[in-house]
């Protein structure tokens, strides 16, 4: 509000940490929400090559910097009785990374289903980089999910990716609620099923939905009849395919629960329909092991030049961590950063940038390893290992992020 008690709607611009501080005079809209469903959209507002555009109501007609003022007067006035949202960029017009104040988060996360689709699908975008500066919870954002996912079409697959961040890289802590992260995923897993059930005779959204619902999934029963079967329980129209298969073995196997019966499974699995493909997925099951000794056995495998194939290399990293046992994936972790300088002189190209981008132990959060990250970059600083340097530089920036959203 500005001295006189009028509304002043301000832009203020900033930087990447890692970016040049360079500010861009470019043109957006912008839209002002109620929870009334009164609208207002700004059209071409001019942001100016500076650190802050100040009242950008100055550049609109008079008809609409009034409308504008009286909606915002009217929230100041109430607050807690009342949601007002800014969306700046609106339409995705400029280029630019949005972040919400508390009261725009507190309006889109009540109303985002309101939204015309081009501004609902960039606010899903925009609220979840509020989870990665901190502004938001990962929490937060999961219970958003579970509550409106059954509504939500267009932007259900992008969702349901930042939904596997936050789990992949156990973002939720348990310490204060046990199993919060399960029975959150849980909830989000019901809603996959009713959107499955609701969209029959779309096969492919069936088939992209599926794959979500097994990695969120924690019925262990329901994963031995979809692996046995070939469907999904009590919905025999929903097909399993031979991928989803071994994604149902792999949960399985770090269970623990079917040591007994999951040897037929996956022989069975074999034979059905064989290729090659089953060898690359057996890789994958391989390292799902619970025998830490075993892991290891694998794990110094790696480290002998001439070893592995390319693809198999591939197929072996990609689920190696078992992000439920800390203090293994702790260890295993150790020994990536202390190979790290190993691998990439005695290997290949390709086969040390698998190993850096599969095996980098970001969920776990370490700012010991950001430490010991930043004293490598510093030794290859003046050569010419490029690729080492930007493999460095981007992990030490994604821990950063992740400590950030939950240091914990």
């Amino acid at each position: 509000m500005g001295e006189d008690g009028t509304p002043k709607v301000n832009i203020v611009q900033g930087n990447s940490k890692y970016g040049d501080k360079i500010f861009r005079q470019q043109r957006i809209d912008v839209a002002i929400y109620t929870d009334n469903n009164q609208t207002i959209e700004l059209k071409g507002i001019m942001i100016e090559k500076a650190e802050q555009t100040k009242d950008i109501l100055t550049q609109v007609s008079a008809e609409q910097k009034a409308e504008c003022e009286k909606i915002i007067k009217a929230w100041k006035a109430n607050p807690k009785n009342s949601k007002l949202g800014c969306l700046a960029n609106a339409n995705n017009r400029g280029y630019c990374r949005v972040v919400f104040t508390e009261s725009d988060i507190d309006y889109f996360t009540h109303h985002i289903m309101q939204l015309p689709t081009i501004n609902r699908s960039y606010s899903w975008r925009i609220l979840f980089d509020q989870v990665k500066v901190g502004s938001m919870s990962p929490a937060e954002y999961l219970s958003l999910v579970g509550t409106v996912l059954k509504d939500e079409d267009k932007e259900a697959p992008h969702i349901l990716e930042n939904v596997c961040f936050i789990s992949d890289n156990c973002l939720i802590s348990d310490t204060e609620k046990p199993n919060d992260i399960g029975s959150r995923l849980a909830v989000i897993a019901s809603v996959i099923e009713y959107k499955m059930s609701q969209n029959m005779d779309d096969s492919s959204m069936i088939n992209e939905l599926l794959g979500y619902y097994i990695r969120f999934c924690s019925n262990n029963e329901q994963l031995v009849y979809m692996a046995e079967h070939s469907s999904f329980p009590d919905k025999p129209l929903i097909k399993v395919n031979k991928a989803q298969r071994y994604q149902c073995l792999r949960k399985l196997r770090r269970s623990g629960d079917y040591d007994e019966k999951l040897p037929a499974l996956i022989e069975a699995e074999r034979k059905r329909d064989y290729s090659d493909s089953d060898d690359q997925q057996q890789l994958r099951y391989d390292v799902c092991t619970l025998d830490t000794s075993e892991k290891q056995k694998i794990f110094e495998s790696y480290l002998i030049p001439e070893k592995w194939k390319q693809t198999d290399f591939g197929s072996s990293v990609c689920n190696f961590y078992n992000a439920k046992d800390r203090k293994e994936s702790e260890h295993f972790a150790d020994m990536w950063i202390a190979n790290l300088e190993n691998v990439e002189e005695n290997f290949h190209r390709d086969y040390f940038a698998e190993y850096f981008e599969s095996l980098k132990p970001c969920f776990l959060r370490r700012q010991s390893d950001v430490d010991k990250l930043k004293e490598l970059l510093a030794k290859v600083k003046e050569t010419d290992k490029n690729l080492f340097k930007k493999k460095l530089t981007e992990t030490i920036a994604e821990i950063e992020e992740l400590i950030q959203i939950n240091p914990n």
